[in-house]
């Protein structure tokens, strides 16, 4: 009888996106802690303003008040949440599994990939309010048309856009994978003392394994070597805990997904879900196309 052996699962990654993000804030007033699952409408936290700043007053003299652009104007933006879900799957007579090993399995796997999906969603969901749908060219004259550009002018161009949007306010930064390694090697982004990558000038650079896959802001996907790195501001998100839906005997099976074990088929499937929510302040979202290429 062959024995078999069941391996560990793999460590998590450090500093993904759902390490550093911020947890939304609950409602004020309002008990129920999943209040977002109704979904998260909220005015622009960063102001998306600019201070005026006049010439230099008389004091002695009458004088005329500037025009100023005032805050809060602006529409709000409204998110909805999203379903997160996964799916086991085995030979009920050739598995070897239990329905305790299953459980678990997909219970490690949802949470070595949630980070992953939550990225993916931030940059390119399909609720209006992702990345690729609220950015706008960045500074600099680089518009989302050029060629793509070496990391270290992609970065520069991005902390440049976020001073000017957020006029101090720290940025987030994130990073395909595939571009991460140069950005440390030509851009000054550094490993700080609290764990973070950081930019010369003190962006939050996030390394995720759901950026892989950043497509450009009218959708289409970066050629070969190159990549797409967003800026925004903070990023908030929420999650319910998620529920694994216990096995169930069934004859035949005819829905498409279930959690069931089809005797007709000799397939066992088990199923895991949640819901989530992410979101950001859409002022200072941008993004330029980079290249690990010599260019």
């Amino acid at each position: 009888m062959v024995v078999p052996v069941v391996l560990p699962h793999n460590k998590l990654q450090p500093r993904r996106l759902l390490d550093i993000a911020t947890p939304l804030p609950p409602v004020e007033g309002n008990g129920n802690s999943q209040r977002w699952l109704e979904g998260v409408t909220f005015d622009h936290p960063d102001g998306c303003g600019d201070l005026t700043v006049a010439e230099a007053d008389d004091p002695c003299a009458s004088e005329a008040v500037s025009t100023v652009s005032p805050l809060g104007c602006g529409d709000w933006t409204e998110v909805t949440p999203f379903r997160i879900s996964l799916l086991f799957q085995a030979k009920i007579l050739t598995m070897g599994e239990t329905a305790a090993y299953a459980a678990q399995r997909l219970e490690a796997d949802y949470r070595r990939m949630l980070s992953a999906f939550f990225a993916i969603q931030l940059v390119q969901g399909g609720n209006g309010a992702a990345l690729v749908d609220l950015a706008t060219a960045p500074t600099q004259g680089q518009a989302f048309a050029d060629a793509a550009v070496p990391v270290y002018q992609a970065i520069g161009i991005l902390d440049s856009t976020i001073a000017d949007r957020l006029h101090g306010g720290m940025g987030y930064i994130h990073m395909p994978p595939l571009l991460m390694g140069r950005a440390v090697r030509e851009a000054g982004v550094c490993l700080e003392a609290d764990g973070n990558y950081y930019t010369a000038c003190g962006n939050l650079v996030i390394c995720d394994a759901g950026y892989d896959t950043n497509p450009a802001p009218n959708g289409t996907a970066p050629a070969d070597m190159n990549g797409w790195i967003y800026s925004s501001s903070e990023v908030f998100w929420e999650t319910t805990a998620a529920k694994l839906f216990d096995a169930t005997l069934h004859h035949d099976q005819t829905s498409p997904v279930t959690t069931s074990a089809g005797f007709k088929k000799n397939q066992f499937e088990q199923l895991i879900e949640g819901y989530g929510v992410i979101l950001t302040d859409e002022c200072a979202v941008s993004a330029v196309q980079a290249t690990l290429a010599e260019v």
